[in-house]
């Protein structure tokens, strides 16, 4: 695994095959690979929502199964009871993922997170609804960049903390 291969010299990380979703079991992962379908070069474009009719030929891929497992529980398995920093780059999933486990985003201090301002997939989160959503929990944007209409990142901070 190339994950194994980089943090090979690092002992404290630690990887899980796993995805995180709104359930656990198993889903479907649409691997990207380009508007060939041969290139596994675009695989950090891969997500468990599928393509939206206008992106089908860009995200072309194997559809693999995978486990997946809810942050929460995840978290509660594992001993992990609070988060200072979480980066989220889910391919439209951010906002799906973060309603399923409200327990870890309780004690999440920071979000860095992708946004989108277009439909690349079928279920993809908006950055209106994303800010309105982390705005409600507790959080407050600090920076913003973008391309409009198309993608950005955006830093959140648990607002007492500021």
């Amino acid at each position: 695994m190339k994950y194994q291969q980089n943090a090979a010299g690092f002992p404290n990380m630690q990887g899980y095959n796993l995805a995180v979703s709104t359930y656990n079991g198993v889903a479907e992962f649409y691997l990207c690979w380009g508007s060939t379908g041969a290139e596994p070069a675009f695989e950090g474009a891969s997500s468990l929502l599928p393509a939206s009719e206008s992106r089908k030929i860009d995200y072309q891929g194997p559809i693999i199964q995978i486990p997946c497992v809810i942050f929460d529980d995840w978290c509660d398995q594992n001993h992990i009871h609070s988060v200072d920093f979480m980066w989220l780059d889910l391919e439209g999933f951010e906002l799906q993922f973060l309603k399923s486990s409200p327990q870890i985003l309780k004690t999440t201090k920071v979000i860095y997170t992708e946004t989108n301002f277009f439909g690349f997939r079928i279920g993809t989160t908006q950055y209106a609804d994303l800010k309105s959503f982390l705005t409600s929990e507790g959080f407050e944007l600090i920076a913003h960049w973008y391309h409009e209409g198309l993608q950005g990142d955006a830093i959140f901070v648990r607002r007492e903390l500021l």
